[in-house]
């Protein structure tokens, strides 16, 4: 393939406020650790009151993982819409300065989005997210030139909670019609696996989707059963490329009957699990990009991913080409 570029993802344009906050907290906040909650201004400033110092850093799924591309070498670009505010002026600068392709689409009558990411002492992020301007993502921001520029569009599964977004996906699914252009999606999290399981379904069953990403108890939700072994059985047979992490298990890349299965180095400090499942999708998609077999783009993915768990927020901090090129994934 020869586009101009090799991953352009789609997503909420926010700006992830993070804190590290006890245990007690989750629980004294009614919260539902590691889960994303969809809050209102109200909601998001009350919570802000009560927390101690942040750390501000540009974020949303699609947006990370474009990053991780980025700053891996690969050509990426990535849609997502923000305000003409001081966040949105956030977003955009470190967008360009991963070197990731982005043209700001500004929106008005709402800020740019804002997630308050508690981090609890085991690393567990439990976000509250205030979607702002990522609300207004519609068919109307979506360009076809780079759309058709494009070898793998990438969306994370959180915009199945807005309806013009959805609308925004299937747009580009009919752009691609006919062309060799990929769809790949993450699935999010557990809770948005259990509310739109049927959609997600039913988009793999009918081959809309070519590439899925997911951790462990997202793949087991999406087939609804207890045991990892069983929801893999049941991936399997419909024959889509997988990457599902598993912590500190690993990850595993599955196409139909063929499953690779990677292991990982313990990592004895974990500091932040923000962004490390996107980070991961950035590190297998370079891997497919650089035309690597599933076992080496996982744990191409995996190195990304222990990366970033070692430090607050969700994009790399040192240089990942270094990391890979010792990892000698690469054929000289």
């Amino acid at each position: 393939m020869s586009r101009k570029y090799s991953l352009l993802t789609v997503g909420n344009a926010i700006i992830d406020i993070l804190v590290k906050v006890e245990e007690k907290f989750i629980g004294d906040n009614g919260l539902d650790k590691s889960a994303m909650k969809l809050v209102d201004a109200q909601e998001t400033a009350e919570l802000y009151a009560k927390v101690d110092e942040a750390t501000e850093r540009s974020g949303g799924s699609a947006a990370n993982t474009a990053v991780g591309y980025g700053v891996l070498g690969g050509k990426a670009a990535y849609i997502g819409t923000i305000a003409k505010d001081q966040f949105g002026t956030i977003f955009s600068h470190d967008m360009k300065a991963a070197k990731v392709a982005y043209n700001p689409i500004y929106v008005e009558g709402k800020p740019t989005s804002q997630s308050i990411i508690l981090v609890t002492p085991d690393g567990e992020r439990t976000m509250n997210t205030y979607l702002g301007a990522s609300l207004d993502l519609s068919p109307e921001h979506i360009d076809k030139e780079i759309i058709l520029q494009s070898d793998v569009i990438y969306f994370e599964g959180y915009l199945w909670y807005q309806p013009p977004a959805r609308l925004a996906f299937d747009h580009i699914v009919k752009l691609i019609k006919g062309t060799d252009i990929k769809i790949a999606v993450s699935l999010a999290d557990q809770f948005c696996v259990d509310a739109f399981r049927d959609d997600f379904k039913n988009l793999i069953a009918n081959g809309t989707i070519d590439i899925i990403f997911g951790n462990e108890d997202e793949i087991k939700a999406l087939y609804e059963v207890s045991d990892f072994e069983t929801a893999m059985q049941e991936n399997a047979k419909t024959n889509v490329l997988s990457f599902i992490t598993r912590g500190a298990k690993g990850a595993v890349a599955q196409l139909g009957n063929i499953s690779e299965t990677v292991s990982v180095d313990p990592v004895s400090n974990i500091v932040d699990l923000t962004g490390a499942g996107d980070i991961f999708a950035s590190g297998a998609l370079c891997g497919l990009e650089r035309g690597l077999d599933l076992s080496k783009s996982a744990m191409l993915g995996c190195i990304a991913a222990r990366e970033v768990i070692q430090h607050m927020g969700p994009h790399p901090t040192v240089d990942l080409i270094k990391l890979v090129e010792q990892a000698n994934l690469f054929d000289k």
